[in-house]
């Protein structure tokens, strides 16, 4: 929320069962949850990043990062988090700077990642072996396209340059497609292996910004959210 707290709502009576207080004073801009939904991560502007226990709604451990700096504006504010396998966890700051940590030893992986900005998404792979991260979306003359992560070695896999801006993506179950949401209101395939892509764009009738991207269980259907609040 705006203010800070995060809510937690029961997806069947959409009736909330919790709420605690992430960030005082700064507005929480990203979660996710652990793959065993034990664990939440929680970012908040001025690039803070800390993981709290679902259950009881304490914090686990001091913050992976502080906030600094202003609110409004601000190129640490962190846009975007991805549970990978495990213990890890990736943070994108809308300034173009990913990080991967290991939450378990509180220890990040390596060097921050330098993209140009601004970074929206992030999406790790079935296996956990993959981060997908779409940069330069919304940063006029900036470059922009996919960037795509082996997660042990930090090297490129592939970048993607597709016609339009990218800002956020998912990769399907089986790990075989990768999406992603346009700010031009379409979306895109990928096939993964090779990075080829799929058909043409998945188009709208209004253009109104892809916000969200994400596949059902089964892999047969992609969801989009978009700036007109529609779904």
């Amino acid at each position: 929320r705006l203010d800070g707290r995060v809510d937690l709502i029961d997806a069947e009576t959409l009736r909330r069962t919790a709420s605690f207080e992430a960030f005082p004073g700064r507005s929480a801009t990203a979660i996710d949850y652990s793959a065993d939904g034990r664990r939440l991560a929680v970012a908040g502007e001025g690039g803070g990043v800390g993981v709290w226990d679902v259950e009881s709604g304490a914090r686990l451990d001091a913050l992976l990062r502080a906030p600094r700096g202003p609110r409004a504006a601000n190129p640490r504010t962190v846009q975007a988090l991805a549970f990978g396998q495990g213990d890890l966890l990736a943070a994108a700051e809308v300034g173009g700077a990913v990080r991967i940590w290991d939450v378990g030893r509180r220890e990040l992986l390596r060097p921050p990642l330098r993209l140009p900005p601004s970074v929206l998404g992030l999406a790790f792979s079935p296996d956990g072996s993959q981060l997908a991260i779409p940069f330069g979306a919304l940063s006029g003359e900036a470059p922009n396209g996919v960037e795509v992560l082996d997660v042990a070695s930090g090297e490129r896999v592939a970048r993607l340059s597709p016609d339009g801006e990218v800002r956020s993506v998912a990769f399907s179950p089986d790990g075989g497609l990768l999406a992603g949401g346009m700010v031009d209101g379409g979306a895109l395939l990928w096939a993964t292996d090779g990075w080829r892509r799929v058909g043409g764009p998945l188009a709208r009738q209004n253009t109104s910004s892809t916000l969200e991207v994400e596949f059902s269980p089964d892999g047969r259907t992609l969801a989009t959210s978009h700036a007109d609040n529609s779904v």
